[in-house]
Order: C-alpha cells, then sequence, then structure tokens
C-alpha cells in the first residue's frame, strides 16, 4: 500500500506539477492578456483623444459654416443693392442717350448753320479779293505813270538847274 500510496503521491506530484507549470502558463498567458488589454486602453486612450480633436475641429468646421452662411447672406444683399444700382444707371444711360441725341441734333444744326456762314464769307473775301486785284492792278499803272512824270520832271529840273547856271554864269 505505501507504494501505491508513493504511486499516488508522485501521481499527485506530478499532476501538481503539470498543474503549476499549466498556472504558470495561464500566469504568463494572463501577463500577455494583461499587456495587450494596456495596449489596448492606450489605443482606446489615444483614439479618445482623436475623437476629442474630432470633435473640435467639427466644432470649428460649424462656426465656420455659421460664418460662410452669414457671408453668403450679405452677398445676397449686395448683390441685391448691385441690382437696383444696375437699373438705376441703365434709366440714366437712357437719359444720356436722349440727350446725347438732343445735343447731337443741335451739333448737327450749329454745323450746317457755320457751313452756310462759311459760304458766305468765302463768298465776301474772294469780292474782295477781287477788288483787292483791281485796285492792286490800277495802283501798278498809277506807279507807273507816276515813275513816268517824276523821270520827266526830274529831266527838266536838270534842264532848268543848267540854265540857271548859265544864266548866271
Amino acid at each position: 500500500m505505501e507504494k501505491l500510496f508513493k504511486q499516488l503521491i508522485e501521481q499527485m506530484n506530478s499532476r501538481f506539477d503539470k498543474l503549476d507549470d499549466d498556472i504558470q502558463l495561464l500566469g504568463e498567458e494572463v501577463s500577455e492578456i494583461q499587456k495587450e488589454v494596456l495596449r489596448t486602453n492606450k489605443e482606446v486612450s489615444e483614439i479618445q483623444k482623436e475623437v476629442l480633436g474630432t470633435n473640435k475641429e467639427i466644432s470649428n468646421i460649424r462656426s465656420e459654416i455659421t460664418d460662410i452662411k452669414t457671408d453668403v447672406n450679405d452677398m445676397k444683399t449686395e448683390v441685391k443693392d448691385i441690382k437696383t444700382d444696375v437699373n438705376d444707371m441703365k434709366t440714366e444711360v437712357k437719359d444720356i442717350k436722349t440727350d446725347v441725341s438732343d445735343i447731337k441734333e443741335v451739333v448737327t444744326n450749329h454745323a450746317i448753320e457755320n457751313r452756310s456762314h462759311f459760304k458766305y464769307i468765302e463768298g465776301k473775301l474772294d469780292e474782295q479779293n477781287n477788288l483787292f486785284t483791281v485796285v492792286e492792278s490800277e495802283l501798278k499803272k498809277v506807279k507807273i505813270d507816276i515813275e513816268y512824270l517824276s523821270s520827266k520832271t526830274g529831266k527838266h529840273d536838270v534842264e532848268i538847274y543848267n540854265l540857271n547856271q548859265r544864266i548866271q554864269s
């Protein structure tokens, strides 16, 4: 029996050793699992930080979208104002076109009147030019006559002077 008992104890020891080995393996596996859990917790923490950052970014984007909507509304108002200004300018351009047309008619009338006056003045200048031509030719004839008579008078004066000189001598 002692043998049996020893065998039994040996079997138990062997089983306990095996159990110890199994427990040690389980301990190592638990340690590995704990390490994995720690790594996973770190990853979850990092993901949570990223989510918080993403939430901040989403909040910023929402704020920017609100600003953009405000800007778009402002631009719509400005476009309406510009349309009103364009319509006002169209009306003013129509008025200006009417005024230009009136001025064009006045300028055309003045041009016609100026041409008429120019032709009248040109006719008068031609008449005076003809008159000056006639007067010039008459003056040339008188000058020629004066020169002829002056030359005769000069000859007579010389003869009279010579005669006076003879008489006195």
